[in-house]
């Protein structure tokens, strides 16, 4: 959870810069996505982070593009469709579904 000191500082960084707070949860989570890739992925892998700026609760996920298996290259950013299906699914879903 984050304390108020953490709420101050990004409020503070808002109004001194003129920006949402918004702006500056996503920039948050695009950083911090960037370091679980560096400290525990790969470059290639897809990682999301969501941050909910009332109660500090965080979400990881790896996000995965679904292929046909004549499609599929890459172990680390793709999933089969068949293994697709047999996943659970949640509020927040761990497989992005190929569009085009």
């Amino acid at each position: 959870m984050f304390d108020k000191e953490f709420r101050s500082a990004i409020k503070q960084i808002c109004d001194e810069r003129g920006i949402s707070e918004k702006s500056v949860f996503e920039t948050i989570e695009q950083a911090l996505a960037a370091a679980y890739r560096k400290d525990y992925g790969r470059p290639e892998q897809r990682i999301e982070v969501k941050l909910d700026p009332n109660t500090g609760k965080m979400k990881v996920a790896q996000v995965f593009e679904v292929v046909k298996k004549d499609e599929f290259e890459n172990e680390n950013n793709q999933i089969l469709l068949k293994d697709a299906k047999k996943e659970k699914k949640s509020e927040w879903h761990n497989v992005s579904h190929r569009t085009g």
